[in-house]
């Protein structure tokens, strides 16, 4: 019988972090799971860490380690090599949530639903400042998108693509990730299956943590620009080009540097956070 769900990390030399994901799904229930991880021939000790989990997981994990065409590319060899109804994301900096894939098997327990969909959660964001002070932020993803939504000519509409289950037949349907995009062919993914009418399902609880400094949170404004043109999202003049190359945010990102503007969002954030908790 087919596994319920395949977990797949894509990693390269990621022995700094990976360990914590390892640990965040080996402590869910793993009945109907595989954890498929692909790796881009690392040469750090990210395979030995692995290595030293394999038991662990009593033949749930599968390795592949092979020189890939980067992230987009080694994503599309795990949708090819998953043997699970539904396929998650999840990097190799980011972690599950308590009971997450509990919660999924239930939904498609109870729902009676087949891999033609998308399930998907609430995400909880890590923010780390320049001392090495962590801050975390929850993310609430909409119920449903419309494909005239606004939101989508932004990104993902606060979707991660971490707490995105995706069925088998939506990547048949579909197709898999466009690897003209290097930084954001989860987004047009996303875009693709919304305007195909792929159904989706949300689950309106926390499912994984998303780290704020990892490449997947970089952007790319020409990249994004490319990504609205090709699925037909603006007419005439990007907007959102415009406020992406000469915005309140990008400005000051140039003005205070990177990781001086990273301080200053923590910060932003942290008073946020704090202000919300008074309130309750």
């Amino acid at each position: 019988m087919a596994p319920i769900i395949t977990v797949v990390t894509v990693c390269y030399n990621s022995a700094s972090t990976i360990q914590r994901t390892l640990e965040s799904v080996l402590v869910q229930d793993l009945s109907g799971i595989e954890y498929l991880i692909i790796d881009g021939a690392s040469t750090d000790s990210t395979i030995e860490i692995i290595n030293c989990f394999e038991d662990r997981y009593d033949g749930a994990l599968r390795l592949i380690s092979e020189h890939d065409n980067g992230w987009y590319d080694a994503m599309n060899k795990a949708i090819q090599s998953a043997e699970g109804n539904f396929i998650v994301f999840l990097n190799s900096d980011d972690y599950f949530d308590k009971d997450a894939l509990s919660i999924v098997k239930n939904v498609i327990k109870t729902k009676h639903l087949s891999n033609d969909c998308i399930i998907y959660g609430d995400s909880t964001n890590i923010y780390q400042n320049s001392k090495g002070n962590v801050l975390y932020r929850r993310i609430n993803a909409p119920d449903q998108i419309d494909p005239k939504d606004r939101g989508l000519r932004k990104g993902m509409c606060g979707i991660r693509h971490q707490s995105m289950f995706t069925g088998k037949g939506v990547f048949n349907s579909v197709g898999g990730l466009d690897l003209q995009y290097r930084l954001h062919a989860d987004w047009d993914f996303l875009i693709r299956c919304v305007k195909k009418g792929i159904p989706m399902y949300h689950i309106p609880q926390n499912l994984t943590y998303y780290s704020m400094n990892g490449v997947s949170t970089k952007s790319n404004y020409n990249e994004r620009h490319e990504l609205r043109k090709n699925n037909g999202l603006y007419d005439g003049i990007d907007w959102d080009y415009i406020r992406d190359r000469w915005g309140l945010k990008t400005t000051a990102k140039r003005i205070f540097g990177e990781k001086r503007w990273n301080d200053i969002l923590f910060s932003i954030h942290e008073k946020r956070e704090s202000s919300s908790i008074s309130l309750l």
